[in-house]
């Protein structure tokens, strides 16, 4: 009894945790977008490493018997790791933000998106349009977050509100809209 409520412990808090998924691969989004007119650029740069990242955590675990499930995070990591270097590649994250390297926020949204995929679909055809979708809505999020950014620098307004907490309301407004649209 007390390793089923220590597993569903542990699989709650970091494995089916998505609110953490959503928090960790926004914060990377939130200190990463530059200006809207270089963001089209740098967006489809990271999301080509991000949907690289995935299609080899969707190869991978539609491959691996079911007794070396084990290995997928490992594989997801190994995933992430060619995904950043390929966006280093391309000269994205290459720096620091807060001290800390892109390299290292950049993590949770290349290590997010396959485990993600493979979690919420139990098909191959179905994790794979997972990915693709998944990769499309981090471009998507990468350029509004971008966008908005711009329109709070550009507003005619108090400085008090142009900070990072009126970017956070916004987009949390957007959230709530484009979550309702799930309900339908």
């Amino acid at each position: 009894m007390v390793s089923e409520a220590g597993r569903l412990f542990w699989n709650f808090i970091l494995k089916e945790n998505i609110v953490l998924y959503y928090l960790l691969g926004t914060v990377f989004i939130l200190v990463h977008t530059p200006s809207l007119r270089n963001s089209y650029k740098a967006g489809l740069k990271i999301t080509t490493g991000l949907l690289l990242s995935g299609l080899i955590g969707w190869w991978f675990s539609s491959r691996i018997p079911v007794e070396y499930t084990s290995l997928l995070p490992g594989v997801y990591f190994l995933g992430a790791l060619l995904g950043i270097s390929i966006c280093r590649y391309f000269d994205e994250l290459r720096n620091n933000i807060w001290g800390i390297p892109l390299t290292v926020l950049a993590l949770n949204p290349f290590m997010g998106l396959p485990l993600a995929a493979v979690n919420t679909s139990h098909s191959s055809l179905n994790t794979l349009f997972a990915v693709l979708g998944g990769a499309g809505g981090f471009y998507l999020i990468y350029i509004i977050t971008a966008a908005v950014k711009e329109q709070i620098s550009l507003a005619e307004t108090e400085t008090e509100f142009k900070g990072l907490y009126t970017l956070l309301i916004i987009l949390g407004i957007l959230t709530a809209v484009f979550g309702g649209f799930e309900f339908i």
